[in-house]
């Protein structure tokens, strides 16, 4: 069973909702929603919040997972500088500078022929590293 299918299943069965685990564990609705779709998997810290909310065995994730089958999406999701900085708490200046030097593992800037910059961050991996879930 996916983790998804086996968090929605604590939920069903200890009757709360989304908004219950958010003020439970001081995940993001976001986040919640996003693994309850199963565009995201908790982190390992995520986890064990919501292990220790729901009040489940540490092994519960654990259990019956099964190798979901990788299909490429057609499009890799981007987001800009912008996006990245609101997140983070930084200017979009900063966001591009990191990129420009190679600071970020989740992007890169690429310098065109006219000496512009084009950024181009892929929000999976974002995700995965500035937000705690691995999308």
């Amino acid at each position: 069973m996916s983790v998804k299918d086996q968090l929605y299943k604590a939920l069903v069965l200890k009757n709360i909702t989304q908004s219950d685990l958010h003020r439970m564990t001081g995940i993001s609705k976001s986040a919640i929603s996003s693994y309850l779709s199963g565009k995201c998997v908790p982190s390992d810290l995520q986890r064990r919040k919501i292990l220790e909310a729901l009040e489940l065995p540490s092994d519960y994730f654990d259990e019956k997972e099964e190798p979901e089958v990788f299909r490429m999406p057609e499009k890799i999701p981007r987001i800009t500088p912008l996006q990245a900085a609101k997140v983070m708490g930084v200017s979009a200046r900063t966001v591009e500078n990191g990129l420009k030097n190679k600071a970020f593992p989740w992007g890169y800037a690429i310098k065109n022929p006219d000496g512009k910059y084009t950024y181009w961050i892929n929000a999976m991996k974002f995700a995965q590293i500035e937000m705690g879930g691995i999308c």
